[in-house]
């Protein structure tokens, strides 16, 4: 079992919650489609957490590897290791403490470990361990490190007399200039900060994009007669999707937080779907950037300059998406009323709500 699914076991009391909560949700329609969605969603929460806990070890394992090779032109300079673990410790979020370890040459000779936690408000705290009441050359993130070339993780473990506090540890050997191995460096990772990343996930537009597989496979089976099992959607090197063996169909997803939305024609298609953003501050910025004089032009005399803004900028996604040869920042608009070139073959047709804007723009046959 990997460290990400190990630690996800951590948090297995939130999913269960919130399978629960589905449980209950969904036991008042137990419809094969609505089903389906419950179990996306118990899917994508687990499957979010592992992917989220992947990639915080892997920045972890960076850091600890990059910073090696500047404690190991230190080592003979005692004086500087505490400092340096200081800067190593504060130069990420994730990382709550971390330490150089030293392998005594010999029995009687001291043992060196210098030791950096964060307190509670965040400023560095260094300790001098190694006493006989902390002999850290039995602890298991110290010996497997030894005798590892690449990072190492430990168990979940309470640390006791170091951080104080339920965390895992990576350690990633140091070395003299001969190879030989002399100690250890170590970078701890708080299981409370972890499960605190894991409270920031947004499983919502993970679910989102596969509610919008699912209805997407709903509505060709409904009108196109192609069965779910034998749906398979790829993607060019643009990102854009087709169906595979079906190179007669033009398909594109979109979803906001509000909801989503797919087009699917016999002729090139785009659609789009934004959450209307009612801060005029970012929709300026946007607008400065992107947006034409005509088109500035039209937010400015709108009765709802939000909602003009995201629709325009929803017609831009799904032109995009259409052909795309339409760059967003030089595609302008306002052209498209006129249906001046390049717009004379195509439609294009929004629907504005008080939450959201949604486009579709569809090639003529």
């Amino acid at each position: 079992m990997s460290l990400a699914n190990r630690l996800s076991l951590y948090i297995s009391l939130i999913i269960i919650v919130i399978f629960c909560a589905i449980g209950f949700l969904f036991m008042q329609d137990v419809a094969e489609r609505e089903e389906r969605f419950a179990s996306l969603y118990a899917n994508v929460i687990v499957d979010g957490s592992v992917d989220k806990l992947d990639s915080e070890i892997s920045r972890v394992e960076y850091h600890l590897v990059n910073a090696a090779p500047l404690f190991e032109n230190k080592l003979g300079d005692t004086g500087a290791i505490m400092p340096m673990v200081e800067r190593f410790v504060t130069s990420d979020s994730l990382i709550m403490g971390g330490c150089v370890a030293l392998l005594p040459a010999h029995d009687g000779e001291p043992k060196i470990m210098e030791y950096v936690s964060l307190d509670p408000e965040g400023r560095p705290v260094g300790k001098h361990l190694g006493s006989k009441d902390y002999d850290y050359t039995t602890m298991p993130w110290f010996t497997n490190a030894l005798k590892a070339d690449s990072p190492v993780w430990s168990d979940p473990y309470f640390d006791k007399g170091g951080g104080n506090k339920m965390m895992v540890t990576c350690s990633y050997p140091l070395h003299v200039s001969n190879g030989k191995t002399v100690g250890v460096l170590t970078a701890d990772v708080s299981l409370d900060r972890l499960s605190s990343e894991i409270a920031r996930l947004r499983p919502i537009d993970r679910l989102l994009s596969a509610m919008a597989f699912e209805l997407l496979a709903s509505l060709l089976r409904e009108v196109v007669g192609i069965s779910r099992d034998h749906l398979v959607i790829i993607y060019d090197s643009n990102g854009k999707p087709s169906i595979k063996g079906h190179s007669d169909l033009h398909v594109s997803l979109s979803h906001c937080e509000k909801g989503v939305i797919e087009a699917v024609a016999d002729t090139p298609v785009g659609c789009d779907i934004e959450v209307i953003n009612p801060t005029v501050e970012e929709n300026l910025m946007v607008a400065g950037y992107c947006y034409s004089a005509r088109e500035k032009r039209m937010i400015s005399v709108s009765v709802d300059p939000a909602a003009e803004f995201t629709r325009i900028w929803t017609v831009k996604e799904a032109l995009f998406k259409l052909d795309n040869a339409f760059e967003i920042e030089c595609t302008d608009t306002a052209l498209l009323e006129n249906r001046y070139f390049p717009f004379n073959d195509i439609e294009v047709h929004s629907r504005i709500t008080d939450s959201y804007v949604a486009t579709i723009a569809i090639k003529k046959a």
